[in-house]
């Protein structure tokens, strides 16, 4: 009775140890995935198609301008008792009055 245990208990731990690698190998695709998302989202397009660096380019604030409204999302939702307005209500604000401010201030 013990050795079936021990193979139910031996299967479950490679069940778990494959599923341990494959999220390892999901998380080592991340920086590929960061490269590509420059070309995925508009703001990474442009600075890709004008040659921009990330310090200049609307990419990299514009990421930053989404955490900003993510973040205010999480505490207006935990200051209103998890009966808050939708996201977007917070992050779309951020991210083009973010913009915006960027494209006024290159003219």
């Amino acid at each position: 009775m013990e050795t079936v245990d021990s193979v139910i208990a031996d299967d479950e731990i490679a069940k778990i140890r494959h599923e341990f690698d494959a999220a390892k190998q999901s998380f080592l695709k991340i920086p590929q995935a960061l490269k590509e998302m420059l070309k995925i989202n508009l703001e990474g397009l442009y600075d890709w198609l004008t040659n921009k660096t990330l310090r200049t380019g609307y990419f990299v604030w514009a990421m930053t301008a989404y955490g900003a409204g993510l973040l205010v999302t999480y505490v207006a939702l935990n200051l209103m008792d998890g009966h808050g307005q939708p996201a977007l209500l917070y992050i779309v604000p951020f991210i083009l009055g973010t913009l915006l401010n960027l494209g006024t201030d290159e003219r």
